[in-house]
């Protein structure tokens, strides 16, 4: 609702509307009512994640389950699901405050670009290829500690993780 409310008012904006503030208003007054039903989710289902050996009822989450448009079944999994992890009950007690601004966002990571050819026309083995789309995927740059992580990892799967350390210099030393 929040990046909904983002875009049209960038369009509104734009196209020189008015009336923009009345709809501001309003789905300002959507997004609090949604902020509302989903504490008072996070709260229900956090009661069962704290504490272990209470029953999990239909009942209690009957709010949860009409918010979320869901089934008693599905909650309950992963209540159960999350308790047999031991996953702390702090990590439900917070409600994400992703900022929608629209000048703020990084488009880069929104945007998937098939960037295959040109991984393909700069890198020349077929080993190096398969490496970068692996590890990087759309990415047309990376870290040099995001990259020496990925060589890391690609020797430790052949099974050669304790010869890294004796190269890594040498890597380092490419890498500046």
């Amino acid at each position: 609702m929040k990046g909904l409310k983002q875009v049209l008012v960038r369009i509104l904006k734009n196209i020189g509307c008015e009336q923009m503030e009345a709809l501001v208003s309003c789905l300002d007054s959507q997004i609090k009512n949604q902020n509302l039903q989903s504490s008072s989710c996070i709260k229900a289902i956090n009661s069962f994640v704290r504490n272990p050996r209470k029953i999990i009822n239909q009942d209690d989450l009957a709010n949860s389950i009409s918010t979320y448009e869901t089934e008693f079944d599905f909650i309950k999994e992963d209540i159960e699901k999350y308790r047999s992890q031991r996953i702390k009950y702090e990590c439900f007690s917070v409600l994400h405050p992703w900022a929608y601004d629209l000048d703020q966002v990084d488009f880069k990571y929104i945007i998937n670009n098939n960037i295959s050819n040109k991984v393909m026309e700069h890198l020349k083995s077929m080993e190096a290829r398969v490496f970068w789309l692996s590890n990087f995927k759309c990415q047309t740059s990376v870290s040099a500690d995001d990259f020496l992580q990925a060589l890391k990892e690609t020797w430790e799967f052949g099974k050669a993780g304790s010869q890294f350390d004796a190269v890594l210099p040498a890597y380092k030393v490419a890498a500046a």
